[in-house]
């Protein structure tokens, strides 16, 4: 029998571990495997793999990882880059740059400052300036250099992963199917303006485990969720529910 071992990692991190599944993989351990096995078996070219994968600004401090995902609006439509071979493209697209700037210059002419236009999501999802990524020292703004706000949105209340979870859950009557949910969240999230990654049945169901008293993966804490029916049958509910 495999020892398993339960490790804690933030949402983004889960999110790009799935970002990178190939076919056949089911599990986090069976993602991770492959990657380091591949590292651990020729660690010099891993090396220089590990240089050029992601993007690197020294200018700024910060290093973008592969699969990093940042997006902004434009003419009313949201416009989403990832950071993919060292370089950002414009998903849907074959537009690619070489930095933060250089991806600003390819979807507008207009002098502004890319650290503030393109947003991504943090480990709560809420939706913040690259510019916060960048050490304090870089983050001291002049009065020109302040954060763009848009200004037909109001400042909304810091909602995470688990909240559109329950709020489908309790969409949905109290009880649903794990495909049920994923389209319900993916719905809210749409509506809401949040970004909804290729990663979210993924992410949906780590945030079912994780506050579930049912699951082994539970962390302690909120216990919201319940395993409905069999398990491994994939129906979820609230644990407390009332209409």
């Amino acid at each position: 029998m495999r020892c398993v071992r339960q490790i804690l990692i933030s949402t983004n991190v889960f999110a790009m571990i799935w970002s990178v599944r190939q076919s056949g993989e089911e599990s986090e351990d069976q993602i991770l495997r492959r990657i380091l096995a591949d590292f651990v078996s020729d660690p010099r070219a891993n090396l220089k793999n590990e240089q050029t994968v992601g993007i690197m600004d020294r200018r700024n401090e910060v290093h973008f990882s592969e699969g990093f995902e940042v997006f902004r609006n434009m003419a009313g439509k949201e416009v989403c880059a990832v950071v993919q071979g060292g370089e950002w493209w414009i998903k849907g697209t074959q537009t690619r740059a070489a930095s933060l700037n250089g991806l600003s210059r390819a979807l507008s002419r207009n002098n502004e400052n890319a650290w503030q236009v393109w947003f991504y999501l943090d480990d709560h999802g809420k939706r913040v300036p690259v510019s916060s990524l960048r050490p304090r020292k870089k983050r001291s703004l002049s009065r020109g250099d302040r954060p763009m706000m848009e200004k037909s949105r109001p400042t909304l209340p810091t909602v995470r992963w688990c909240d559109d979870v329950r709020e489908a859950l309790r969409v949905l009557g109290g009880t649903a199917r794990l495909d049920d949910i994923y389209v319900t969240v993916e719905k809210q999230r749409s509506q809401a303006g949040r970004s909804t990654p290729t990663s979210l049945p993924a992410v949906v169901r780590k945030e079912l485990e994780q506050r579930s008293s049912d699951s082994e993966a539970f962390l302690g804490g909120d216990d919201w969720f319940k395993i409905a029916g069999e398990k491994g049958e994939g129906i979820w509910s609230l644990r407390f529910h009332s209409d």
